[in-house]
């Protein structure tokens, strides 16, 4: 039955996911937003839950001030656009005050997508500023895969753009946790890296272009997770990989059974296995056993 927030005596989490869907049907103004807010919140301490992940960078944007990214179109109404409140500092505070946790869901490359356009992207956004800057070096710090943009993981001052993010969030805000869901590198036609994966094996690197694009999100989820445990200790890293482990692997270069067997990378794995129990591409008790082991 429901619970008065808090963690239930079991010690399970109860958690519920907050997306830019979500945000998008929302009021742009402070009370409304405010509203909007404490409706959702109150819900999950009805249905007995006790955690929220609130996603606060769909698209390489934010919900709350940034030094590195830009005000999202979904807290505001246009990219860029300052709402004039802190929608994230007043989600913290409306959660703890109900006993739920707060954890920042951060989509860690992605650029573009659903109800975000390239033409919605602001002259702030680093996407935007290192297209015009007219610095040939970051053309390929963002790929287009199938006419979306992402981040490119193989970059190390995108890799450390992603840190400082997070580092922000946990430094400024009192967030239970730092969450990331499936986008790692996006799913390519071997050609979209070409360049920096030449350049890795004329300098002697020897891994085959999968792994070396594996080891370059492990780089992340280290450096991601050791940020978030220097400035905070009880707050957790998490993520949500898709729920096929080799799709993972082979198609989003997530390494989820490195992340899953060795420390330091992260604290849990909440695997997207959502789907109805007859799935036939995966079974949902297969595809259970499959993370279990």
């Amino acid at each position: 039955g429901p619970v008065s927030g808090g963690s239930p005596g079991s010690g399970e989490m109860r958690g519920v996911w907050v997306s830019y869907l979500d945000w998008n049907g929302w009021a742009k103004d402070e009370a409304g937003y405010k509203k909007a807010m404490d409706q959702t919140l109150d819900l999950c301490v009805q249905k007995g839950l006790n955690a929220v992940f609130l996603q606060v960078r769909p698209d390489g944007d934010a919900m709350y001030p940034s030094q590195y990214f830009p005000w999202s179109k979904f807290a505001s109404g246009k990219q860029g656009k300052n709402p004039g409140y802190d929608p994230l500092a007043y989600a913290v505070q409306a959660a703890h005050q109900r006993g739920l946790q707060l954890h920042a869901w951060i989509n860690p490359y992605r650029i573009t997508g659903y109800l975000n356009r390239y033409s919605d992207l602001c002259a702030s956004n680093p996407a935007i500023a290192w297209a015009k800057d007219g610095d040939s070096s970051n053309d390929r710090w963002v790929l287009c895969q199938n006419g979306e943009y992402y981040y490119n993981p193989a970059i190390p001052q995108v890799r450390q753009l992603i840190i400082d993010g997070v580092k922000e969030i946990v430094t400024n805000y009192e967030v239970d946790g730092i969450h990331f869901d499936d986008y790692f590198y996006p799913d390519t036609d071997k050609k979209i890296d070409a360049k920096q994966y030449a350049v890795y094996c004329a300098d002697g690197g020897s891994l085959s272009l999968g792994d070396w694009r594996r080891s370059r999100v492990n780089d992340l989820i280290r450096a991601v997770y050791k940020a978030v445990k220097e400035e905070n200790q009880s707050c957790t890293f998490g993520i949500s990989p898709a729920a096929g482990i080799a799709n993972d692997r082979d198609s989003l270069y997530a390494d989820v059974e490195t992340w899953a067997t060795q420390k330091g990378y992260c604290d849990y794995l909440c695997p997207q296995v959502y789907f109805g129990f007859l799935n036939d591409t995966l079974p949902f008790m297969k595809t259970v056993k499959d993370w279990r082991d």
